[in-house]
């Protein structure tokens, strides 16, 4: 990695931070509560117009400043911040040793130091040792109040990187901040291989739940017209759990995120919800049209017939629950709207076929609004999915 774009990693994450420069004059006071700040405030000026002039000058301070920086640290001789800038400067200028040696004096004399523990991050980078900065990314995570918000952008910087991956998977790979770049990484279009190697040492949900990016990651598939790809993915985060025809079809929550699994929905349409023993439970308040459970089925082309019982009170007068298939995108293959349902549970099954060229297609419960709103209910205990015939 060339060593002007480190700097400019380093300067991104300085005026990120909540140690940026603009504000240093009133960050060291609380970085450092054992200097009498009142009596002698002359260092702080110092180092305060030195950090923005390094911001605005992309990493280089001028003689003037350095010479004043030196009467600085005559008043302040055990102070941090010079060493950052003279190790900066020595970074600027490619003399890598010497620029170590001053960033590692400034940690050690203030290991809380989030600016010169960026600078040797890029400094470690620049000199092929990964590992060590991200660890000092890691630390960093630790340190800063706002760590995710700031960091992510730094650590998504560096995945770049084939071996700085290894590196980051090793320092922060079990850590939340982690789950923050894979969201971020999914958000932006990130290979979903690379997604996954980052992703390999994420400790799973305590309540068996899936994350964030993979729902992102999957929702981006699907809408990039790469149903199999996301498929294939989708099985991979399930744990390769065998599946009919229609996933979870008794609604008993088995794992997986959507699109795979059931999406269930509770706004102002209506609500979804799987009943205690299982069964999908509908309640449509019928003043607006909407989906309220849907999945994304991979069904090959063919002949198919969904078979289902229904209950509740939903008599389709006023506003109606519908049951639809259609190709994700494309054509509807069949629509069964839900009338005289009642307490006395009703069977019925629905035809469809999946031609050529419907690579997914989606099983929807809807709500459809009329002119006099009414409210539906509706209990399906179970759906049955079966393959009825050859390709069409």
């Amino acid at each position: 990695m060339p060593l002007p774009r480190l700097i400019r990693i380093v300067l991104a994450g300085l005026a990120a931070m909540g140690v940026a420069w603009l504000s240093l004059a009133a960050y060291l006071p609380r970085a450092f509560p054992e200097r009498n700040w009142i009596a002698d405030d002359r260092p702080a000026r110092v180092f305060n117009a030195a950090g923005q002039e390094l911001l605005a000058n992309e990493g280089r301070l001028g003689a003037e400043t350095f010479a004043e920086l030196g009467a600085a640290m005559q008043r302040q001789p055990l102070a941090s911040e010079p060493m950052f800038f003279y190790g900066m400067r020595a970074l600027e200028g490619e003399n890598l040793a010497e620029a170590e040696r001053l960033l590692l004096e400034a940690r050690a004399r203030d290991p809380r130091s989030s600016y010169a523990r960026l600078a040797l991050m890029a400094l470690y980078l620049r000199t092929g040792r990964v590992r060590q900065g991200s660890a000092e990314l890691a630390v960093l995570a630790r340190l800063e109040p706002r760590g995710n918000q700031l960091l992510v952008p730094q650590l998504v910087r560096l995945t770049g990187s084939a071996e700085a991956r290894d590196a980051l998977v090793e320092a922060v790979g079990d850590q939340p901040i982690m789950a923050d770049v894979l969201t971020k990484l999914a958000t932006d279009g990130g290979d979903p291989e690379i997604i996954l190697n980052l992703a390999r040492r994420q400790p799973a949900r305590a309540d068996g739940g899936f994350a964030e990016w993979q729902r992102l990651l999957l929702a981006r598939l699907v809408e990039g017209g790469e149903e199999r790809r996301a498929y294939d993915l989708w099985r991979r985060f399930v744990g390769g759990d065998a599946r009919d025809l229609v996933y979870d079809p008794d609604f008993r929550g088995r794992p997986g995120p959507p699109p795979f699994n059931w999406e269930l929905s509770v706004n102002d349409v209506g609500a979804a919800e799987r009943g205690r023993e299982g069964g999908l439970q509908i309640e449509f308040f019928g003043r607006k049209s909407g989906p309220l459970a849907r999945q994304l089925l991979m069904l090959r082309p063919g002949r198919y017939r969904l078979a289902f019982e229904a209950e509740g009170s939903a008599n389709g007068q006023g506003s109606r629950i519908e049951l639809s298939l259609a190709c994700r995108g494309g054509a509807n293959l069949a629509t069964f709207p839900f009338r005289e349902v009642s307490t006395t549970r009703r069977r019925a099954e629905v035809d469809f076929t999946v031609p050529a060229g419907c690579e997914a297609q989606w099983v929807t419960f809807a709500g459809v609004a009329a002119e006099f709103p009414a409210t539906q209910r509706l209990t399906v205990p179970r759906l049955s999915l079966t393959s009825s015939g050859g390709a069409s």
